[in-house]
């Protein structure tokens, strides 16, 4: 014993057994700790985009408390999402399951970044109990990638006191139509610009610019994936026309729509900004609550107008729960991957789909499992901000984006959404425009 040890033992009545008996038994405690960690599972690494993270956080720690497995969660803004996850793809970050947007999946498939789940033995029921639609979204050559975190699509939504204080009792039925209402309203100085769009060069940009050709009766890719938009009868062309005429002749469109974002258009609409607005059905509830809306309780949903070849189609979307090709190459990362998925996106152990009911009361987001709408407090809170009936029949008008399940839809997105601002601003020729668009694209399919 030194004669520091000594110095202290001496001073506190500690004999020489009892000190190196102590430390026997941090030493010990010290291994069984080590031991402990060395059992316990890792965390569980999920990352998604920006909404609603307190309540995410909540949901999180319950799935903690329920597993004893630790979630480290992050997020990033929706318009940033696929450029910040191709890059932590790309840089080996730890991701063990990730949102995805139907319009990724296909290239984080082939990249290889993702890994179906057909596998696990409980995705028959899913397969049984899920909306058509949405097991369609998750699919890319005939395998499915991942359970919903919510499916949904762009309904038209108006403001139904400045239509009734313009003289009108229902909604436009048909695109002209919209523009004669919107002239009268502009007119009587109701509102300067009746029409908002948000039509900034981000990824929301592509779900109204679908919305507005399917309604025309329109196609932008045929069965073959080849582009049809570029053809001088298309409803493409047909719908950029009328862009550009709401815009410059009409002067009824919101003049910075090509800057406006999806939020930036939901907080102008909601400050009785516009009388006509396309949005995300689920926004309804926001645009209906006094906390967020100044024109809560005059905001109607409406069916999506219709050009004269159309039937009120609109665009729907599903985004989902994805297990990384990472966490699905080591059992115990899969596996833990697996329970956050059915727990996020599933049943609970009660035979629930639990956590998507609680987004859906959260945020009014859409959802996929069938089981919910025979769920009255779903079924309750499915009216309280817009007619459940027009909901339902709008939902069955919803058409996927044609053109999506290939690797290179992101990329080509990107590229379509410039060509379609030029044309709009007269930078170029909007068949010109268009022409390019489909260039792009047969370009992108021989690489």
């Amino acid at each position: 014993m030194s004669t520091v040890t000594r110095g202290i033992t001496q001073q506190r009545g500690i004999s020489r057994r009892d000190f190196v008996g102590g430390l026997g038994a941090v030493a010990t405690t010290l291994g069984l700790a080590r031991a402990a960690a060395a059992q316990a599972p890792r965390p569980i690494h999920l990352v998604g985009w920006t909404f609603g993270v307190p309540f995410v956080q909540e949901v999180l720690a319950e799935f903690e408390k329920r597993t004893g497995r630790r979630v480290n969660y992050g997020n990033l803004p929706w318009a940033q999402y696929h450029d910040g996850m191709v890059a932590k793809f790309v840089g080996k970050a730890p991701l063990d399951v990730v949102y995805v947007s139907d319009a990724d999946l296909a290239a984080w498939a082939e990249a290889g970044w993702l890994a179906p789940i057909e596998e696990f033995p409980e995705v028959r029921a899913y397969r049984e109990e899920l909306l058509p639609s949405a097991l369609e979204a998750m699919t890319y050559k005939g395998k499915l990638y991942g359970l919903p975190y919510y499916t949904d699509y762009m309904a038209f939504v108006y403001n139904e006191e400045m239509l009734r204080r313009a003289g009108f009792e229902a909604p436009p039925a048909t695109w002209d139509e919209l523009v004669r209402q919107a002239l009268v309203i502009k007119q009587k100085g109701i509102v300067d610009a009746p029409l908002l769009l948000h039509l900034e060069a981000t990824t929301w940009m592509i779900e109204v610019l679908y919305a507005l050709v399917y309604s025309r009766g329109g196609r932008l890719f045929d069965d073959r994936l080849e582009p049809v938009f570029d053809r001088a009868d298309s409803a493409a062309l047909e719908t950029l026309h009328w862009l550009i005429e709401a815009r410059e002749r009409h002067r009824i469109l919101s003049p910075g729509a090509l800057e406006t974002g999806e939020i930036a258009g939901l907080k102008a609409f909601s400050g009785g900004q516009a009388a006509f607005y396309l949005t995300g059905r689920y926004r309804l509830k926001d645009l209906n609550t006094p906390a967020t809306s100044q024109v809560a309780g005059k905001v109607k949903l409406a069916l999506m107008p219709r050009g004269r070849a159309g039937k009120h189609q609109t665009v729907g979307w599903t985004r989902f729960y994805g297990m990384t090709a990472a966490a699905a190459a080591d059992p115990e990362r899969k596996a833990g991957a697996w329970q956050l998925i059915q727990y996020l996106g599933g049943r609970n152990a009660a035979g629930v789909y639990e956590v998507p009911k609680k987004f859906f009361q959260f945020a009014w987001l859409g959802f996929a499992a069938r089981p919910l709408f025979r769920d009255p407090e779903v079924k309750a809170l499915l009216g309280q901000y817009a007619d459940a009936a027009l909901q339902e029949r709008q939902h069955g008008l919803a058409l996927p984006k044609d053109g999506l399940k290939v690797p290179w839809f992101t990329e080509w997105d990107q590229f379509n959404r410039v060509a379609w601002q030029k044309a709009i601003l007269r930078q170029t020729d909007p068949l010109t425009a268009l022409r390019s668009s489909a260039d792009k694209w047969r370009s992108l399919r021989r690489v």
